[in-house]
């Protein structure tokens, strides 16, 4: 089975983390900034995939102060 590829484009902001609950992807990181300090910069390495558990986790202590997030959490769950 072939993975399913998706690539972040970023410029002017900070990637956190991504999460997913499958491991069937390949994550890509096209970081405009970098690009543009380095235009050597490598794209092309998969970027860490943290499981949907993890982001679960890291985001606990800030369920109650945003309702945004505690919708989030609630909807991954399912």
């Amino acid at each position: 089975m072939s993975r399913t590829k998706i690539v972040i484009s970023v410029s002017g902001g900070i990637v956190n983390a991504v999460c997913a609950d499958s491991p069937n992807l390949e994550v890509y990181l096209a970081d405009f900034d970098e690009l543009e300090g380095d235009p050597k910069t490598d794209c092309s390495v998969p970027y860490p995939l943290d499981s949907l558990g993890d982001f679960r986790s890291a985001v606990r202590p800030y369920i109650n102060r945003y309702r945004g997030l505690k919708k989030l959490v609630a909807q991954i769950i399912q």
